[in-house]
C-alpha cells in the first residue's frame, strides 16, 4: 500500500506482487498536495493501467484502482511444428529456452528473451531429424530399407544358403546410432549324410556349398556322383551313389584259341590257350583290377614258325611258308636223285616232320640189249643211251623216234626209261616189225623211269611194236 503524501521529495513504495514479479512505483514530484505520480514496471513487464496518480488535498490519490506489471507478451513459438519443447527461466523475465523432442536435433538459439517491443531478439530454433549413418553390413546379409531418420527400422534378411539368427529389425536411435545387437548370417546346415554300403563318405562340414565326396572299398565301383554339395535349402545335391562290386569285361573270343574262367569279378582270373599248332603271345592269365579293368592286354595266337628247314646239298628247297601244317619239299639238281622223303611238314612244336633228305648222283643201271648192245659207258642222270643191233637184227622204229623217247627228261632225279623196255628194241631184220608211233609213245610214259616193279612185260613190247 502507500504511505502518506506527505514524503520526501523523491521516494517509493512497494505496492505488492504480481505474478512473482517484483512492482515498483517511484514518486517524481514533491510531496505537495498537487503532487504526481508515475508507475514504471521492471524490465519484461508491462503496465496495466493508469500510469500516472495524482496526490489529492485530502491525502487521498486520485485513483482507486492500483496498475498491474504483468509480463511482455511476445508472438508464440512455432513449437508444434518446429518440434521444440520450450522452458522458461524461473530467474530471468521473459526469457525462454528451447530443446528439441527425442530424435532431433536444435538449429539456432537455444534461448530468446522477450523484449519490451514484444518482439523476440533472435529466430526462432528449429529441430532437425537425427539421421543414422548407412546400416552396418554383416556378411552374408543385405539391409531392406527406406529411410534412415530417426525411429525408422532396417529389416535385414540372408542371401540364399544362409538363414537370419537374432532380431532381424535394427532402429535408428535418438543419438544417431543404430540399436544392438547386430544380427548374423550363418550357413545354412544339411543334415549328415548316410553312409554308403561297402563305401565311406569324407566331409568335416555339411553347411551350404560344402562339399561332400564318397569312394569305395577296394574292389567296389561307385555308381553315381562322386562328390555331393549342400543347397541353399539344405538338402543335398543328387541323390547318394552306391558301391558295385567291380565286374570286368568279358574277354574276346581267342582266335585259334580258347579261354578258360567265368566268373569276371575283383581278384578273378582269365587263362589262356592256344590250339595246336599255335603258340601265345602275351601273358596267359589276366586278373581283374579293382578298377574293373584286366591287368593286361589280351594274348593272341599265332601260328607255329619252324623257321626255313636246313638246305640241302646238291638240291634246293621248293616252298616259302615255314608256319605250321605247310610242306617244304626238296628237290635235287639234275644229275642227282633224291633219298628219303622229299615232303617235310612243320609241326606244332616247331620242328619241321622226318629227316632231311639227300641228293646222290644218279646213275641208271646199265641197259641189257637182246641182240644188241649198247654204246658208251656214263649211264648218270641226263646221258643219253646209244643202242646198236648186232647183225642180222634192226631197230623196229627209226633211230630218232627212239632217242627222243628214251632220252634223259629227268622227272625227280629218276633216270626216264625202262632196261626191260629197252631190253627188247632190237628184233630180226626178217620179222617185218612195225613201229606204231602213238602207243610207243603211250606205253613209254607209262614206262618211263627205272623203277622194275612197273617194267613192261616183254609181251606188251611185242603188241606195241607189232600188233597183230
Amino acid at each position: 500500500r502507500c504511505f502518506s503524501a506527505a514524503c520526501s521529495t523523491h521516494c517509493s513504495c512497494i505496492c505488492g506482487n504480481h505474478k512473482r514479479l517484483l512492482i515498483v512505483v517511484q514518486l517524481r514530484a514533491p510531496a505537495l498536495k498537487t503532487s504526481e505520480i508515475e508507475f514504471f514496471c521492471d524490465e519484461g513487464y508491462e503496465l496495466i493501467g493508469d500510469v500516472s496518480w495524482t496526490c489529492q488535498k485530502s491525502g487521498k490519490w486520485s485513483k482507486k484502482q492500483s496498475p498491474k506489471c504483468v509480463p511482455t507478451k511476445c508472438p508464440e513459438p512455432p513449437l508444434a511444428e518446429n518440434q521444440l519443447v520450450l522452458r522458461e527461466v524461473t530467474y530471468q523475465v521473459g526469457v525462454v529456452q528451447f530443446s528439441c523432442k527425442e530424435g532431433y536435433v536444435l538449429h539456432g538459439s537455444s534461448v530468446l528473451k522477450c523484449l519490451p517491443s514484444q518482439q523476440w531478439n533472435d529466430s526462432f530454433p528449429f529441430c532437425k531429424v537425427v539421421q543414422c549413418p548407412a546400416p552396418p553390413y554383416i556378411p552374408f546379409g543385405d539391409p531392406l530399407t527406406s529411410s534412415l531418420h530417426f525411429g525408422s527400422t532396417v529389416k535385414y534378411i540372408c542371401v540364399d544358403g544362409f538363414l537370419l539368427k537374432g532380431e532381424s529389425t535394427i532402429r535408428c536411435q535418438a543419438d544417431g546410432s543404430w540399436s544392438l545387437p547386430l544380427p548374423e548370417c550363418i550357413p545354412v546346415e544339411c543334415p549328415q549324410p548316410e553312409e554308403i554300403q561297402n563305401g565311406i563318405v569324407t566331409g568335416e562340414e555339411y553347411t551350404f556349398q560344402r562339399h561332400t565326396e564318397y569312394s569305395c572299398n577296394e574292389g567296389f565301383v561307385l555308381d553315381g556322383d562322386r562328390s555331393r554339395v549342400c543347397l541353399a535349402n539344405g538338402s543335398w545335391s543328387g541323390i547318394a551313389p552306391v558301391c558295385k562290386a567291380v565286374t570286368c569285361p568279358v574277354p574276346l573270343p581267342l582266335p585259334n584259341g580258347r579261354t578258360s574262367g567265368s566268373d569276371f569279378g575283383f581278384k578273378k582270373e582269365v587263362h589262356y590257350h592256344c590250339n595246336e599248332g599255335y603258340s601265345l603271345q602275351g601273358v596267359s592269365m589276366l586278373t581283374c583290377q579293382s578298377d574293373g579293368t584286366w591287368d593286361s592286354e589280351a594274348p593272341r595266337c599265332e601260328p607255329v614258325i619252324c623257321g626255313p628247314p636246313e638246305d640241302i646239298s646238291h638240291g634246293f628247297l621248293n616252298g616259302s611258308g615255314f608256319t605250321y601244317g605247310e610242306f617244304a619239299q626238296y628237290v635235287c639238281f639234275p644229275g642227282y636223285e633224291l633219298h628219303g622223303n622229299p615232303l617235310r611238314q612243320c609241326l606244332s612244336n616247331g620242328s619241321w616232320s622226318g629227316s632231311l633228305p639227300s641228293c646222290l648222283p644218279c646213275l641208271c643201271p646199265t641197259p641189257q640189249i637182246q641182240n644188241g648192245f649198247v654204246l658208251g659207258t656214263d649211264f648218270s642222270c641226263g646221258k643219253s643211251a646209244q643202242f646198236q643191233c648186232l647183225e642180222g637184227f634192226k631197230l623196229p622204229c627209226s633211230h630218232a623216234h627212239i632217242k627222243y623217247y628214251l632220252d634223259h627228261l629227268t622227272v625227280s632225279g629218276v633216270c626216264n626209261f625202262s632196261p626191260v623196255l629197252a631190253s627188247h628194241l632190237c628184233v630180226p631184220s626178217a620179222s617185218g616189225a612195225c613201229c606204231n608211233k602213238e602207243r610207243l609213245i603211250s606205253l613209254l610214259s607209262h614206262f618211263l623211269y627205272c623203277n622194275t616193279a612197273l617194267s613192261a612185260s616183254v609181251a606188251d613190247v611185242k603188241l606195241l611194236l607189232c600188233p597183230v
